[in-house]
C-alpha cells in the first residue's frame, strides 16, 4: 500500500477495534450461513491471533506506532485476562465482551492454541514493560 492508502486503512480501524483488540469482521452479519454453510469461522465478535500480529507488524511498518502499541496491549490484555482465570489460552477470543466465550464457527474454539501462545509471546516481548 502507497501512504495515502495506509492513512485510509488506519482510519477505518474502529470499525473493528473494540476493548479486547480487533474483531474480524465488522459486524453482526456475520452470524448468517454462508452459502448454506453453518457461521463462518472467523466471525464476530471474535478476534484471533495471527490477524492481530499481521495488524501491528501493518501498522508499525507504516510508522503508526502508536496504533500498533494500542491494539497490542488490549489483544495482551484480553489474553493475559482470561488465562489468569481459566489457566489456558484460547484459539480465538471475544473481543467485544472479553469475559464471555468466543461465538463458535466450524467448531467450538480450542484451548493452548500454538498461534495463540506464539503471537503473545512476540507481542509481550516487544510492547511490555521488560
Amino acid at each position: 500500500a502507497d501512504e495515502y492508502q495506509a492513512k485510509k486503512l488506519v482510519m477505518q480501524i474502529q470499525k473493528f477495534e473494540k476493548s479486547g483488540g480487533l474483531t474480524t469482521t465488522a459486524g453482526y452479519f456475520m452470524y448468517k450461513p454462508l452459502f448454506g454453510s453453518t457461521k463462518t469461522q472467523w466471525s464476530y465478535p471474535n478476534g484471533w491471533a495471527p490477524l492481530h500480529m499481521i495488524v501491528v507488524e501493518g501498522l508499525e511498518k507504516y510508522g503508526y506506532k502508536n496504533e500498533a502499541e494500542r491494539v497490542a496491549i488490549k489483544w495482551l490484555k484480553t489474553c493475559n485476562d482470561w488465562y489468569k482465570n481459566t489457566g489456558h489460552f484460547q484459539e480465538k477470543y471475544n473481543v467485544v465482551s472479553t469475559k464471555q466465550n468466543p461465538t463458535n464457527g466450524l467448531y467450538p474454539s480450542q484451548t493452548g492454541f500454538g498461534w495463540t501462545n506464539g503471537v503473545f509471546t512476540n507481542l509481550a516481548n516487544k510492547y511490555l514493560p521488560k
